[in-house]
């Protein structure tokens, strides 16, 4: 670097000490030029897409089209009756894939009373053991069909 370069860049480290830097909207001190974080958060482009839970414009794609507050939030609705077998089935042990399916198509249900709180919400369904799958696409299918949003599973353990 020459001299000239080096005696530039420690006159801007002095001057940023000396007066540092103020958001360009707000005022407020920031630690770079133009706009503080804040601003930046704030100001929506006309065309982003919106987060489908709080309305809030999306800067990058995230599952779900979910903001990042809403994707890393806690669930706010633990509700284990929501989803409620109509009939007992028969053990899924020794069965195909083929009959797996077959054996829980139609056996689960959302009632009523759960539809309004399900309506467009994410849900997490989360099961012992997970074999073919089949226990679990019926209970997406059937949250689905009531109404919520995006289903996603969750299993402790996986049969190979």
């Amino acid at each position: 670097m020459s001299l000239a370069g080096t005696m530039r860049y420690f006159i801007g480290l002095a001057t940023d000490q000396l007066l540092p830097h103020q958001c360009l909207l707000c005022g407020r001190f920031c630690f770079d030029r133009g706009v503080c974080a804040a601003c930046w958060d704030g100001a929506w482009p006309i065309s982003a897409q919106l987060c489908h839970r709080c309305g809030r414009p999306l800067a990058h794609a995230l599952p779900d089209h979910l903001c990042g507050q809403c994707w890393l939030a806690p669930a706010d609705t633990f509700a284990p009756n929501m989803l409620q077998r109509r009939h007992h089935n028969k053990s899924q042990a020794g069965l195909s894939r083929a009959q797996r399916k077959k054996n829980v198509a139609g056996i689960f249900s959302v009632p009523h009373k759960y539809r309004d709180i399900l309506s467009g919400r994410p849900v997490v369904l989360v099961d012992d053991v997970m074999a073919s799958g089949a226990t679990l696409a019926a209970a997406a299918r059937c949250l689905l069909a009531a109404g919520s949003g995006p289903v996603k599973g969750l299993v402790v353990a996986r049969v190979l």
